[in-house]
C-alpha cells in the first residue's frame, strides 16, 4: 500500500477525469488499496497505534497500563500503570488481603518488557496499609511497610534502651574484664583465648556526629586465630513488650531498620546478627569499617520473620540485636542477608578484630526501628532515647 517512509498515504492511482468510464482496474485497485490500508495497524502520524495489540500501542505511544490484573506477583510481566490483584495472589505482602496499586520502570521501555529494575506499590485494600517491593538487576526485595519508621520515630524513639550509651548505673564507667553488661542494656560476652577489657564513656571519637558516649572494647590478650566456636559480641536483648507490634513469628511480621555509628581499629568487614531468644532463628548482616579509628555511620534493614518463636506478653526477651569483632566457623552464619534456622554471632567474611592488643572495637547511637528506613547520618542522634 502506497504509505511512504514517514507513513503518510498517496493515492495509487491519478484523479479520474470527469465525464469518462473509470477503469475497472483503477477503481478495483483504489478501493482494495483502501480496504488494505484501513485494516492495517494505523500510523501514529495518521491518528492510529502503530500496533495491531493493546500492549505494542501502549509501548508506541509510551503510555501506562489502566488496573491490569496480577495473578503472580514474582512471575508477573510488569508494564507501567495501575494494577489489581485478588487475595492469594503468590508473592503478595500476604495470603489474605487483596492489593492495588501502581508500579514503576526504572529502564528502558521495552515490548515485552525486561523487567530487570521495577518498583511496586501495592496496598492493602482493607486496611489501606502500602506496602513497597523493589527489583533491581533482576533480584526482587522483600516487601516494606513504607512511612512506619518515620511516624514511629515521632512517637517512640525506637525499640532499643539507651542506644546513645549514655547511661552506665552498674558500673559507672569502669572497667569491665569478664562478660557481663557495660552499661545500661548493652552486654559484652567471648569465648576464646583472648581476655578483653571494656567500658563505656565518653571521647572524642563521636563527638562531632552528636554522641558524646560509646562502648569501647580491647583485647589485653589478643588472639591470632580463632578457634571454631570462639566468639565475640556486644549485645541487647530487647523485651517483647517493645517488640510485639512487629508481629514475628506470623505472615503479618514488619521489618526493622537498625542504623548505628562504629570507629574499629582494624579495617574490613564486621557483622552482626538479630535472632530470637531461643536461639533457633538468626539473621545476619555485614558491613564495613572503611577508615580506621573514623566514626562512620551504618544502616542495616531486616525483614520481619514470618517463622520461629517470638515472645509477648510475658516480659521476657524476643529479639536479641548482637554486634561481633571476631567469630569462628560454627558460630558464623553461612550467608548474610536472609534467615537461617540456627544460633550465630556474626555474618560471613567477619574480620578478627580481636588478633592485636591495638584493635578497638567502638559502637554507639544504635536505633533500632519498624519499618524500611532508618534515619540519616545527620538525624540519628536526634531520635535517641535513653
Amino acid at each position: 500500500m502506497p504509505r511512504d517512509g514517514s507513513n503518510i498515504y498517496s493515492q495509487p492511482f491519478p484523479d479520474v477525469v470527469e465525464d469518462t468510464t473509470i477503469e475497472s482496474t483503477v477503481y478495483n485497485g483504489f478501493t482494495n488499496d483502501v480496504a488494505a490500508d484501513l485494516n492495517a495497524a494505523r500510523p501514529i502520524v495518521a491518528g492510529g497505534t502503530g500496533a495491531t495489540n493493546a500492549d505494542q500501542a501502549l509501548f508506541n505511544l509510551a503510555a501506562e497500563k489502566s488496573t491490569q490484573t496480577v495473578t503472580n506477583y514474582d512471575s508477573h510481566l510488569w508494564v507501567p500503570g495501575s494494577f489489581r490483584s485478588a487475595a492469594a495472589a503468590p508473592g503478595a505482602q500476604n495470603a489474605t488481603a487483596a492489593f492495588s496499586g501502581t508500579c514503576y520502570i526504572q529502564e528502558a521501555l521495552a515490548n515485552p518488557p525486561t523487567n530487570q529494575n521495577v518498583t511496586v506499590e501495592a496496598r492493602d485494600t482493607t486496611s489501606g496499609t502500602l506496602y513497597i517491593r523493589t527489583k533491581t538487576a533482576g533480584t526482587w526485595s522483600a516487601w516494606t511497610k513504607e512511612h512506619a519508621t518515620v511516624f514511629d520515630a515521632l512517637g517512640y524513639n525506637g525499640l532499643q534502651i539507651n542506644g546513645s550509651m549514655d547511661i552506665d548505673q552498674e558500673l559507672n564507667s569502669a572497667l569491665r574484664t569478664t562478660a557481663g553488661y557495660v552499661c545500661d542494656g548493652w552486654r559484652v560476652g567471648w569465648g576464646g583465648t583472648m581476655a578483653l577489657r571494656a567500658n563505656s564513656g565518653g571521647g572524642a571519637q563521636f563527638v562531632s556526629v552528636g554522641f558524646p558516649n560509646y562502648i569501647y572494647v580491647n583485647p589485653t590478650t589478643a588472639q591470632t586465630t580463632l578457634g571454631s566456636s570462639d566468639y565475640t559480641q556486644v549485645y541487647q536483648r530487647i523485651e517483647d513488650a517493645r517488640t510485639a507490634r512487629l508481629a514475628w513469628g506470623t505472615a503479618g511480621a514488619q521489618s526493622i531498620s537498625i542504623g548505628f555509628w562504629v570507629c574499629h581499629h582494624r579495617t574490613g568487614t564486621y557483622s552482626g546478627v538479630v535472632r530470637n531468644a531461643a536461639n533457633d532463628r538468626a539473621y545476619a548482616f555485614t558491613y564495613t569499617q572503611d577508615v580506621a579509628d573514623t566514626a562512620e555511620y551504618k544502616t542495616v534493614t531486616i525483614p520481619g520473620c514470618t517463622t520461629g518463636v517470638w515472645p509477648t506478653g510475658t516480659n521476657s526477651t524476643s529479639i536479641e540485636v548482637a554486634f561481633s569483632f571476631g567469630c569462628g566457623e560454627t558460630l558464623t552464619a553461612p550467608s548474610a542477608d536472609t534467615w537461617l534456622n540456627n544460633n550465630y554471632i556474626a555474618g560471613p567474611g567477619q574480620v578478627n578484630a580481636v588478633a592485636s592488643t591495638a584493635d578497638v572495637f567502638r559502637l554507639t547511637g544504635v536505633c533500632v526501628l519498624p519499618g524500611s528506613e532508618a534515619p540519616d547520618a545527620s538525624h540519628s542522634a536526634l531520635i535517641m532515647a535513653l
